[in-house]
């Protein structure tokens, strides 16, 4: 699955295995077969390709995508571009049956569709032009993202800049000495898989910590009888939450809506004491200095980890509380100047995204020429 990108045409397969250890245990697929995902996220998120440049022209892959095979009269680049639109995704979402987390889109669903099929010349034509037009908005899509990359990168330096000063009455020492211990959520046989349910309590992990804010998945909770025994995982308005695995540094401050959320499993939480200001420690944690030491700390050859021992052990220098609140008033000056042109290329983004699709509408009403 994770050799198909989302919304792109063309993959290249990692491997190449003996047809004795795959045949039976996969999807099969051969030249020109349109691959669509069909479980959560990833339906939603559009992975989606054509298979082309196989190994003798054939290849094996994940039990979740659906394989699409055309015939004499439809063109598979065609046929992939009918599936990239939105509104397919959208309403296969709505038909998605399955369990929490295991949702699939139903093959009925996607055999239902009414597809458009002119003259097999007029589906190529069809396909250039798209072709053409993507060709371009790609370029200026590459371009609005390295000027918003641009722009965040001059955040984290300002930020560093502002929070690395020296001032007089610092107080320097590990996580665990300014802080108490690291504290890690449910392990092993505390939390089990009939635990969760819908719409209950969230869970914290590190999936759901995005840009310094706290998002929760509903469709995964914690049930009530199991939270009152995990009370001590609970977390408390003015706690930091931190990923103890993959994207070091990333974390949030639970806020009063969080307040008794659930430190997930890959997780750690820090209690800021009284006189500290949780979103300046969580500003340090984010830093580019903090996050480079942490890489060093952090171990694992895919995905990094760091334990709560490690990370009690960082050192973190703080001044002392009128000053923290000062520097954070700066960096939040600088930010809002900066958010502006932020907003301009985000804004220029959804542009051509709509363009894109409003160019696929055209494509399959008969409307392009």
């Amino acid at each position: 699955m994770e050799d198909l990108k989302e919304i792109q045409r063309n993959f290249a397969p990692k491997q190449v295995r003996p047809l004795s250890e795959v045949y039976g245990g996969y999807t099969y697929f051969a030249e020109d077969d349109v691959l669509l995902a069909k479980i959560t996220p990833c339906f939603e998120n559009g992975k989606l390709s054509v298979a082309r440049g196989l190994k003798n022209g054939v290849g094996f892959g994940s039990s979740e995508f659906m394989v699409l095979r055309c015939d004499t009269k439809l063109d598979p680049d065609y046929l992939f571009y009918f599936l990239s639109r939105d509104v397919f995704r959208e309403n296969g979402k709505g038909r998605m049956t399955g369990a929490v987390g295991h949702k699939r889109v139903p093959p009925e669903f996607v055999q239902s569709q009414e597809l458009p099929l002119p003259p097999l010349d007029e589906q190529k034509r069809i396909v250039a032009v798209l072709d053409e037009a993507f060709e371009g908005l790609s370029r200026a899509r590459a371009n609005a993202e390295a000027n918003l990359a641009d722009t965040m990168e001059l955040n984290a330096v300002a930020a560093d800049a502002v929070l690395y000063e020296h001032a007089p009455g610092e107080r320097i020492g590990s996580l665990a000495e300014l802080f108490g211990p690291v504290s890690t959520g449910p392990f092993g046989s505390i939390l089990h898989q009939s635990d969760y349910v819908e719409n209950q309590t969230p869970l914290v992990n590190p999936a759901h910590i995005l840009n310094g804010r706290i998002v929760p998945d509903f469709r995964k909770t914690i049930g009530n009888e199991a939270l009152q025994r995990l009370g001590s995982y609970r977390l408390r308005q003015g706690d930091i939450v931190l990923g103890r695995r993959g994207e070091m540094g990333r974390c949030a401050v639970v806020g009063e809506t969080e307040e008794g959320w659930l430190c997930g499993t890959g997780s750690f939480f820090i209690r800021p004491k009284s006189s500290d200001n949780p979103d300046y420690v969580a500003a340090m944690i984010r830093s580019r200095s903090f996050v480079k030491k942490l890489e060093v700390m952090a171990s694992g050859a895919t995905v990094q980890n760091i334990s709560n021992k490690d990370l009690g052990l960082m050192q973190m220098s703080l001044p002392p509380r009128e000053v923290q609140d000062e520097r954070m008033t700066r960096i939040a000056l600088f930010y809002e100047k900066s958010d502006d042109l932020s907003r301009l290329f985000k804004a220029r983004l959804s542009e051509l995204d709509t363009l894109r699709q409003s160019l696929l509408q055209k494509a399959f009403s008969g409307e392009l020429t």
